[in-house]
């Protein structure tokens, strides 16, 4: 008598992969990096007053908001080594010829790999958070509810950046280049764009990067958006402190559009050679 096989749920299968995808990049190098480089930016920052010969901010919220200045940072690095390969990794590296051909959907190949992704940089912004908790609550003796709106704001901007970065994987024909867009991206064409919208005194709210800097602005006592400019020769310069629910708003439509668009491309490619 022959054994009938049974094929695991969808359920199941979405677990595994996101469990065995989870397992890769928590066993790479990759993420030690992000972690030696977290840990340089927030001691820096912490010897950087005493070592100056300054008084350290006179608030918790003010010397949070240093530290959350370089939450973008540590963002573009999840993005870039946790989202950038991974779905063209699997037809550069012919990975695909082994997980393709299995009775698993290619929506769950692509939802267990985002969540993988999700969760290791996660990970990573709360290790950061934690380490603000400890040192600085600890300084401070207090802890303000802002860091945790501010900690959501940081979840909802990685979402978003990691939603683009799946996009431009799945568009990509190699990993070095969607690697280097995805960092270029983020680091330099979208903050230059805001910038020079800045100039020409035209809000940026549409752009994710605008957006995300509310991690950082959220920790203001008191939150007030709205326009800023500073005289600088014959140039002014505007920025623009955004409303909370634009960004949030805006944020979560770049994580909505790009993921679908990284799923769509996703699931007509096919392996070559």
């Amino acid at each position: 008598m022959v054994e009938k096989t049974t094929i695991p749920s969808g359920a199941d299968q979405y677990v595994t992969i996101t469990r065995y995808e989870l397992l890769g990049h928590l066993r790479k190098k990759r993420i030690w990096v992000i972690f030696i480089v977290l840990f340089l930016i927030f001691f820096f920052v912490l010897l950087l007053f005493p070592a100056a010969g300054v008084d350290y901010p006179s608030t918790f919220e003010g010397y949070s908001q240093i530290y959350l200045g370089f939450m973008s940072v540590l963002i573009l690095l999840c993005a870039t080594l946790f989202g950038s390969d991974a779905l063209v990794g699997e037809f550069q590296q012919r990975t695909g010829f082994v997980l393709f051909p299995n009775p698993v959907k290619r929506l769950t190949i692509f939802l267990g790999k985002f969540s993988a992704s999700m969760i290791a940089s996660v990970i990573v912004i709360s290790v950061y958070y934690g380490l603000i908790v400890l040192f600085i609550g600890g300084m401070y003796k207090t802890v303000t509810i802002e860091l945790a709106y501010s900690l959501l704001l940081a979840v909802l901007y990685l979402s978003a950046a990691l939603g683009v970065a799946y996009a431009i994987s799945a568009i990509m024909k190699g990993i070095i280049g969607s690697t280097v867009l995805t960092f270029i991206l983020f680091l330099f064409v979208l903050p230059m764009v805001g910038m020079a919208l800045g100039m020409a005194e035209v809000d940026p709210w549409f752009l994710v990067t605008q957006s995300g800097d509310t991690v950082t602005y959220v920790m203001e006592p008191e939150y007030q958006a709205g326009k800023f400019c500073i005289q600088q020769a014959r140039q002014t310069i505007c920025f623009y402190v955004p409303e909370l629910a634009t960004s949030a708003a805006t944020m979560a439509g770049y994580f909505i559009a790009s993921s679908i668009l990284a799923f769509l491309f996703f699931r007509r490619r096919e392996m070559v050679g």
